[in-house]
């Protein structure tokens, strides 16, 4: 049996089922104040509909304000779960806020209704809430906290509720407004649509929409990460359904495995300037991004990497990108570039050419390993040109003919015993060799 311990006032949508409340930090206001849902805990033991709480639950510190260290794990689950404005003790009303790890691995299924409070999500809060849904705002969201939505799986939403001020918004305008995504906030939940990030968030942490496998694309909006200018390790790797990024010109670095594993992407869009010498694209950024296309700069002269990373782009077996022909916006893609990392580029077979200009460019063992038709490579701007490290299987696997471009001042016969020597044991008059003044 229910006991009479508490009063609400529920929405006109809300299902009659709702679980009791666990609130900690909360501010004693006045009586006038009460609006959405007033919960009310007296002196005896209450029970919930689906578990039981006691008052010795409880602490009332000495400035009235209630805090809780009991969790949600003792209840079985709750439907439609429904998160308080506010609470009556010994009659007084206290506005609730929720502490961390409060609804951790906890059984709530179907929606969630946050309260008005809820603008800063705390860390782990829904953590491993594998069956919520959909959930409803009443406010904007300003940060989201450490595992926040870790594993929710069943995740397809989250939008304003009909009856928040905000309720005529548009969906992305809950992106927008967010400031600060912590580490692994969303990872594995299961977005079924774009992501808008504007010029309000300014820290995206590692992992924070990690294996979203129905995020379709992801538009990075002028000034976005203006101070961070990162986009951190796996902030979107393994999200097999995104097709489509558009990247601000605030991003100069792309850190680790960044969208590795996005099998679908087809193109990258890049507002990053031509003049911005301190791009960075690091260890597996790209990594099997097998349909990936194109990286594209909306700079009228492109743009060039200054460092690529180990398999960068290992295994992009659809990426092209023609530096030879000198055409419009691609044919910097290497002009700044000093670093190209092992297997950076191993597998692109979409790759034809190169122009590789930078005096000071490293390459690294295997970059272009098995680019079956890459059949041009121009080397012919440099001129005391010699290669640095190891050049081990930098072209094996490549095409069997083609044309090599070489500065005839440049100790070229060093270039040649090397790089030859590793294309499969192919006699050298299988390339043409042309030298350039």
């Amino acid at each position: 049996m229910i006991q009479k311990t508490f009063k609400y006032i529920s929405l006109s949508f809300f299902t009659s089922l709702f679980l009791p409340y666990i609130f900690c930090c909360s501010t004693k206001t006045d009586n006038q104040h009460r609006n959405r849902d007033i919960r009310k805990i007296d002196g005896s033991n209450w029970y919930g509909l689906f578990g039981k709480f006691k008052e010795e639950d409880y602490i009332i510190d000495e400035n009235l304000q209630i805090v809780t260290y009991t969790s949600a794990k003792n209840l079985t689950y709750a439907i439609n779960l429904v998160l308080p404005d506010q609470v009556e003790y010994q009659n007084n009303i206290y506005d609730v806020y929720f502490d961390k790890y409060t609804f951790s691995s906890f059984n709530i299924r179907g929606n969630l209704y946050l309260n008005k409070f809820m603008s800063d999500i705390p860390d782990y809060l829904f953590e491993s809430c594998a069956y919520i849904e959909n959930i409803y705002l009443q406010t904007k969201i300003r940060t989201v906290g450490k595992r926040s939505f870790w594993s929710c799986f069943a995740l397809k939403s989250i939008e304003y509720a009909k009856d928040s001020i905000y309720a005529n918004l548009p969906y992305q305008d809950i992106w927008m407004s967010m400031e600060s995504i912590d580490i692994n906030a969303f990872y594995y939940t299961a977005f079924n649509f774009n992501i808008y990030l504007s010029s309000n968030l300014q820290f995206l942490a590692a992992h924070a929409f990690d294996s979203c496998t129905k995020i379709k694309s992801v538009y990075f909006l002028d000034d976005c990460l203006s101070y961070q200018r990162t986009l951190p390790s796996n902030a979107f790797s393994n999200c097999w359904a995104l097709q489509y990024v558009l990247l601000n010109s605030s991003i100069v670095y792309i850190s680790e495995e960044a969208f590795s594993g996005c099998h679908n992407l087809l193109t990258v869009d890049w507002k990053i300037h031509s003049n911005d010498v301190n791009v960075f694209i690091r260890y597996k950024a790209f990594y099997q991004c097998s349909k990936l296309q194109s990286i594209n700069s909306l700079d009228e002269y492109g743009f060039s990497p200054y460092s690529i990373g180990d398999e960068a782009f290992n295994l992009a077996e659809e990426l092209y990108i023609d530096d030879l022909n000198f055409q419009y916006k691609v044919c910097n893609f290497f002009k700044k570039t000093t670093f190209i990392g092992k297997y950076s580029f191993s597998g692109c077979k979409q790759i034809k050419s190169i122009n590789l200009t930078n005096d000071d460019l490293i390459i690294s063992s295997f970059a272009f390993t098995d680019c079956t038709y890459l059949n041009q490579i121009d080397f012919s701007h440099f001129r005391e040109f010699y290669f640095p490290v190891s050049t081990i299987g930098i072209f094996e696997g490549i095409s069997q003919y083609g044309t090599f471009y070489l500065s005839r001042y440049s100790h070229y016969a060093k270039i040649i015993e090397d790089l030859y020597s590793q294309m499969n044991n192919k006699e050298i008059n299988s390339w043409n060799i042309v030298f350039v003044d």
